[in-house]
């Protein structure tokens, strides 16, 4: 769901001089017509700030303003019809707001607009029109658009692959404070694509991200602590922000914090600790985490000994393409009796269709 994420400097200050009559009589300006005060209203009821908060209201409000002209209701409007919130999901009535406001210089419109065309409207997607979009967000400054596009290079998706652009636009987000930006360029200083690798840069930018709470940044921050890479190695410090990622959903932290209690390292041995960071992970579809939650549970580490989820674990295991997990998974079989067979067969049905159904939502 793409967030309504901003409050323009302009209507804040507004809200907050003496004199201007907002908090009595917004309503009242409101209904008289004023543009302004009907957007200023939609947004109270979109966040419940001094009302109580209702999406079908705000989407009244924002409206009335869009048809006025209001850049801001005019992408408000469109984020709405594009999530649902108050008002039937539309997304052709959504590009038309985005376009509206896009064509007004609003960059987080534009940006709007190129990622409904990139995932197509009632018809398929269109690229060019996507990029076209995107890159005109991305040099008005919209952050958001600016890691798309670098991103867009990173990966050759839309564009040509290309590190040196790459880095171009994760400097320029990351220069505006935008944690998405400074993660990836981050990296780049970390592996030397787009710029000469710099671990100490790259520390200093996954740190930026990592401290606003960007999970990625915080599991790769705490890998150069457990490397020591642009840092001294301090194992402590790498769990303190793996753990900060592993509590957010990062898989990658999870897993790593299961391993470091697994083995001891860095961290007491700990194997019932271990098997709950290895099952956190396997929800989050690390293929390593259901190999050795199948391990954990054949030998009994941190749980007592159950082949039939061993047996579970090792083919989904294998279902994710570890095939070194299928001659396990087959030993752990020849240990089965029918029924027990049956039932781990039964569990992996089970356990399939909750994955493909939390991938498909």
């Amino acid at each position: 769901m793409m967030p309504l994420k901003r409050f323009s400097a302009l209507v804040l200050a507004a809200l907050m001089l003496p004199g201007t009559g907002c908090n009595q009589d917004i309503k009242s300006r409101a209904e008289r017509g004023n543009a302004k005060a009907q957007y200023q209203l939609g947004y109270r009821y979109h966040t419940g700030e001094m009302v109580t908060k209702d999406q079908a209201e705000a989407v009244k409000w924002f409206r009335k303003a869009a048809e006025q002209g209001d850049r801001e209701a005019q992408y408000s409007l469109g984020l709405a019809l594009l999530n649902g919130e108050g008002v039937p999901v539309s997304k052709t009535e959504a590009a038309k707001w985005f376009r509206s406001a896009a064509d007004r210089g609003d960059s987080a419109a534009q940006y709007a607009l190129g990622t409904i065309y990139l995932g197509g409207m009632e018809g398929p997607p269109n690229p060019t029109e996507a990029l076209k979009w995107i890159r005109t967000a991305a040099e008005r400054g919209e952050s958001d658009a600016q890691v798309f596009l670098g991103q867009s290079y990173a990966s050759g998706t839309l564009v040509p692959a290309d590190a040196t652009e790459a880095f171009k636009w994760f400097k320029k987000a990351a220069a505006s404070g935008d944690a998405g930006g400074q993660y990836q360029l981050g990296l780049c200083y970390r592996d030397g694509r787009g710029v000469e690798a710099d671990p100490k840069q790259a520390v200093k930018w996954l740190r930026m991200a990592a401290e606003d709470d960007e999970a990625a940044a915080q599991y790769d921050l705490g890998f150069c602590y457990y490397e020591g890479i642009g840092v001294a190695s301090n194992k402590a410090t790498a769990v303190t922000w793996f753990r900060k990622a592993a509590e957010e959903g990062e898989a990658r932290a999870q897993f790593q914090l299961g391993a470091m209690y697994d083995n001891g390292d860095g961290l007491p041995k700990n194997f019932e600790e271990a098997l709950k960071w290895y099952r956190k992970a396997a929800d989050n579809d690390d293929e390593d985490a259901l190999v050795l939650l199948g391990r954990m549970y054949q030998r009994g580490e941190g749980v007592p000994v159950d082949l039939v989820e061993s047996y579970k674990y090792f083919t989904l295991a294998v279902d994710a393409g570890k095939k070194a997990a299928g001659l396990a998974q087959a030993g752990v079989a020849q240990k089965l009796t029918p029924e027990q067979l049956a039932e781990a067969r039964r569990r992996v049905e089970v356990a399939r269709k909750q994955r493909a159904l939390k991938s498909s939502g």
